[in-house]
């Protein structure tokens, strides 16, 4: 793919009552605008300045990394469904969807 990939915002859950043929938004992980929780555990570790960490091997990937959340993953907790994803392909973050949140939907 060439080109801007431009953002991939916003980050959603979205919940299926009929084994997949209809689906309704659930809970907004990331807009790109709000902290997904006021926890400051959730925001993005990233490594110190000046220190080699991680090297994309993205050749040819242009996006200013604005909004940009990818390799979404979940996984359902007794009472929450944790949801990992990059963000900004600078750092992993989990947040934390109630359970509660998704049945209320």
């Amino acid at each position: 793919m060439s080109g801007d990939w431009a953002a991939r915002c916003p980050l959603v859950v979205s919940v299926s009552d009929d084994d997949g043929r209809t689906w309704r938004h659930a809970a907004t992980v990331e807009d790109g605008r709000t902290p997904v929780d006021d926890d400051p555990l959730l925001v993005p570790a990233l490594p110190p300045q000046g220190v080699a960490a991680f090297a994309p091997a993205d050749e040819g990937v242009e996006t200013a990394g604005v909004g940009e959340y990818s390799y979404p993953a979940a996984v359902l907790q007794r009472d929450a469904l944790l949801v990992t994803y990059t963000w900004q392909r600078r750092g992993v973050v989990e947040a934390r969807v109630p359970l509660d949140l998704l049945r209320s939907a």
